[in-house]
């Protein structure tokens, strides 16, 4: 009688532990995880001290990178546009068209389903907070893509050709369809619309996925004060100055996303990814993590970023580094397994990085191409990326696990791996050849969007952006 009494009673308490559990927090796991994605605007692999910067401070990234998966080996397209196509698509910049800024090839061809897409069908809430840059217009504004909240902005920022008369203090966005006003600073608005969206969707025990896609430290560089106070002595210019503040802006937001979920009991059951479009746009004058190379340049420099991704829950082998090429196409097919989405009949240029999250299983023989430009493509305006070998248009290679800094061609010296990547990269474009010319037309007359707005990034040559230069003083 007292055994079945004991086993009656444990079991009682394990069951109360369990709806405790649950209550608490702890139930999660059992769950579908939430999904957030930072991506920031023009911060290179070197913008950041944990890289060996030597003026840069970003404690908050740092501390995430010690608590994610850092892919230390990650590349992105070397310009906005592009990148953010791939992320969104799985698919390089000239298989879904976004291909680059402005020259009428900035667009998602329609018939691709994209990672907003994904995530609602499979009952998640979805939201955009910041910078789209894959369409102005109906059928390419990222509600009409599959986010069901949208605060954005048009073009490649503030001050672009379609946001002329924008300010990063006193920052007009859309929401929507919606203009609106605030006097906040721009990534601080990103922010505090993600977090307030967030906080509805927790309130309805709704999973969410949440972009908060960054338009700094893209110029023109504008800090807030004390951001830029903070380093004005520290560095040869002002440019540096506000660009090192604008990065200390987002470390100090993602403290307060990091505070958020902590609040919230939602940092174990969340797959947090913090990304970066490109090379840097400024810090290279202060560190460049010994690459060759900037923004919108096919060496290393301009497409190798970081990429952390951390998720408590996921019982990934992290944290820890891991320095096997990705790219940033493998998001979504990762996302995809990572939180079990129903997956549509769609084949990604990107694969899915579970291997490596869980086992560090490598992949061997795997190569890409990273490339990027105006429509038509043109050959080998191109980075084949192959282990440590980079095949930089046709005949320049390099082994930066010797030679980082990408300064001694070693083509002569290895004719079989020029070989095997050249013909990677053959059958890469033959794939290409046959769409490789036609753009993605713009929809006028929709009823969805009428009047169509038209401007100089929607021009075949190439745009005009004179709100750009006169923002930089005519440079």
């Amino acid at each position: 009688m007292k055994k079945s009494m004991s086993v009656k009673f444990l079991v009682e308490v394990s069951f109360l532990l369990f709806l405790i559990s649950i209550s608490s927090g702890y139930g999660q796991q059992f769950k579908k995880p939430n999904v957030i994605i930072v991506l920031s605007d023009d911060q290179g692999y070197g913008d950041f001290s944990m890289h060996g910067n030597p003026i840069l401070q970003t404690p908050t990234l740092d501390k995430l990178a010690h608590e994610s998966i850092e892919l230390t080996d990650f590349h992105v397209a070397p310009l906005c546009t592009p990148s953010r196509g791939q992320l969104m698509t799985g698919l390089d910049a000239y298989h879904n068209k976004a291909a680059t800024v402005g020259s009428a090839s900035g667009i998602v061809r329609r018939d691709v389903i994209m990672m907003p897409e994904f995530f609602k069908k499979n009952g998640y809430t979805t939201g955009i907070f910041g910078k789209w840059h894959l369409g102005e217009s109906y059928p390419d504004r990222p509600m009409d893509k599959g986010f069901d909240k949208s605060i954005w902005v048009k073009g490649w920022g503030l001050l672009s050709e379609m946001e002329y008369d924008n300010d990063y203090y006193e920052t007009r966005y859309l929401d929507s369809l919606t203009t609106k006003y605030s006097t906040k600073y721009c990534s601080n608005i990103w922010f505090d619309k993600a977090m307030e969206w967030m906080d509805e969707s927790v309130k309805n025990d709704k999973p969410f996925f949440t972009y908060i896609a960054l338009n700094a430290p893209h110029g023109p560089f504008d800090s807030p004060k004390q951001d830029f106070d903070f380093y004005k002595d520290k560095v040869s210019n002002e440019k540096t100055a506000s660009f090192f503040g604008m990065i200390k802006n987002i470390d100090r937001n993602m403290q307060r996303l990091e505070d958020w979920m902590e609040a919230n009991g939602l940092k174990e059951n969340t797959i947090l990814l913090y990304i970066t479009d490109n090379g840097t746009a400024q810090g290279e004058e202060v560190f460049n993590a010994d690459m060759r190379g900037k923004k919108t340049s096919l060496y290393e420099g301009g497409h190798r970023v970081t990429c952390f991704i951390r998720w408590p829950n996921g019982n990934l082998i992290g944290p820890l580094k891991i320095d096997t090429p990705t790219q940033i196409q493998d998001i979504l097919p990762t996302l995809i397994e990572l939180a079990n989405l129903k997956q549509e009949q769609q084949i990604f240029d990107g694969v899915s990085l579970s291997p490596l999250l869980y086992s560090k299983s490598k992949f061997e023989d795997r190569m890409f191409v990273v490339q990027y430009g105006e429509i038509p493509a043109k050959k080998y305006e191109s980075c084949v990326v192959y282990g440590h070998w980079r095949l930089v248009g046709e005949e320049e290679l390099y082994n930066i696990k010797t030679d980082p800094s990408q300064t001694n061609n070693v083509a002569n010296s290895n004719p079989k791996i020029v070989s095997e990547m050249k013909n990677h990269y053959e059958n890469w474009w033959s794939e290409l050849e046959l769409d490789r010319k036609e753009l993605v037309p713009l929809i006028v007359g929709s009823d969805q969007k009428n009047p169509v707005i038209l401007n100089s990034s929607n021009w075949l040559d190439s745009p005009v952006n004179t709100q750009w230069k006169v923002a930089m003083g005519g440079d």
